[in-house]
C-alpha cells in the first residue's frame, strides 16, 4: 500500500510540476509558439513522460486552465466560508481576489487570455464539476444573506456582476501594468462601493 501511495503521490507531483512550467512558458512565449519539447527541457522530463500525462498541447493548456480556475475557487470559498456576517462576506472577497491576482499574476493572466481560447470546451467535465460546486456554494450563501435581510433580493447571475464584476476591471489592469491605485487601497474602496450597492 504504501508503495502504491508513494507512486501515486510522485505522479500528482510530476503533473503539477509540468502544469507549472507550462504556465511559466505559455506567459513568457505565448501559447501558440510554446512547443512540447520546450516544456519538456523546463520540466527537466521526456517528451514520452509529458505524453503520458497530457495527449496533447492542447489539453496541457486546458489542465494548466483549470489547475488555475481551482486554486482561484478553493480559496474563495474557503474565505466565504470563515466570514461571519454579509459585510465581511463581501470585503474578504474583494480583498481574497484582489491579493490573489498579486500573488499569482501568471495564472491570473492566463485565466484573462485564454477564456474563449479554442482548446477551451465549456462542455468540459472538470470545468463543470468545479463550476458547480463553486456557483452552488456562493448561491446558498447569498440566498441565506437575502433571508436574513442582509443583502437585498438579486438575482444570482447580476450578484455575481456586481460582486467580481469591479474586481475583474481591476485587475484587468493591474495585471497588464495600467494600475495606478495600490491594491490595499483599491479593495476597501471596491467593498465599500459593492456593499453600498448590495445591502439593504
Amino acid at each position: 500500500m504504501k508503495k502504491t501511495k508513494s507512486l501515486h503521490s510522485g505522479t500528482a507531483d510530476l503533473k503539477q510540476r509540468i502544469i507549472q512550467t507550462a504556465l511559466l512558458c505559455f506567459i513568457e512565449n505565448g501559447y501558440s509558439t510554446t512547443n512540447i519539447n520546450e516544456i519538456c527541457q523546463k520540466s527537466n522530463i521526456s517528451v514520452g513522460s509529458l505524453y503520458h500525462h497530457f495527449k496533447s498541447k492542447e489539453q496541457l493548456a486546458k489542465a494548466v486552465y483549470i489547475e488555475g480556475i481551482k486554486n482561484y475557487q478553493a480559496g474563495f470559498m474557503e474565505e466565504l466560508i470563515q466570514t461571519s456576517t454579509a459585510r465581511d462576506g463581501i470585503y474578504s472577497i474583494v480583498k481574497y481576489h484582489l491579493k490573489w491576482i498579486s500573488k499569482y499574476p501568471d495564472w491570473a493572466k492566463f485565466l484573462f487570455l485564454h477564456r474563449n481560447a479554442e482548446f477551451m470546451d465549456n462542455n468540459e467535465a472538470g470545468l463543470i464539476i468545479v463550476n458547480n460546486e463553486f456557483y452552488n456554494m456562493v448561491s446558498r450563501w447569498l440566498k441565506d444573506q437575502i433571508k436574513s435581510e442582509k443583502i437585498r433580493r438579486i438575482p444570482f447571475d447580476i450578484f455575481l456582476c456586481l460582486l467580481l464584476g469591479p474586481c475583474q476591471e481591476y485587475s484587468r489592469v493591474y495585471l497588464f501594468d495600467k494600475v495606478i491605485t495600490d491594491i490595499e487601497k483599491t479593495s476597501s474602496l471596491i467593498a465599500s462601493s459593492i456593499w453600498k450597492s448590495l445591502s439593504i
